[in-house]
């Protein structure tokens, strides 16, 4: 069977690694989509500002529904970031433990795939009442580019922040202002 995810932050990899967990996993090839920059971290997690906590206790966050420790264990374990006070972490911190769960399972298991390409259009050919369907995913016009799936999860989770005033890029407009101080 093949599986997509198209969107791997928070849902995302939560997705995946459930899917790792279930008994017919091996029969499964699965493409995950995001860009590069996203890929494993999400929108909301991206290496921006340590002035941005997470609103909930170090040791009580974790993607492993069985142990609501795991990211505090692993930020323990792990030795790019130092916090002198981590009961909060800075969301970016958050981002790196999913990361670092994606590669894990990209580089243990040879049925998942990444693909950077920025998915277009997802569509299904049926008839009425039919109830297996193939989900078609379209990252170009190209119809030989077109990938034919049996499951789609779309784990879109937050979008790009909008910016309605045109203050993005502007002198002086800080999106982050205490980084800047």
């Amino acid at each position: 069977m093949r599986v997509a995810i198209i969107g791997m932050g928070t849902a995302g990899v939560s997705v995946l690694r459930e899917l790792v967990k279930h008994p017919k996993f091996n029969q499964l090839d699965i493409d995950l989509y995001d860009d590069k920059v996203n890929m494993g971290q999400g929108v909301p997690f991206q290496n921006d500002s340590s002035e941005l906590l997470i609103n909930m206790p170090s040791k009580k966050m974790s993607l492993n529904l069985d142990d609501e420790t795991e990211f505090w264990k692993w930020y323990k374990q792990q030795t790019d970031f130092n916090f002198d006070e981590p009961a909060y972490l800075p969301r970016f911190v958050f981002g790196h433990y999913m990361k670092s769960y994606l590669s894990m399972y990209t580089k243990k298991y040879p049925n998942i795939s990444t693909n950077y390409n920025k998915v277009q259009e997802i569509y299904t050919n049926s008839n009425i009442d039919e109830t297996n369907l193939t989900y078609y995913i379209c990252t170009t016009n190209s119809e030989q580019s077109w990938q034919t799936y049996d499951y789609v999860f779309l784990t879109c989770g937050t979008f790009a922040y909008h910016d309605p005033y045109n203050l993005k890029g502007k002198k002086r407009i800080y999106r982050y202002a205490l980084s800047n101080i």
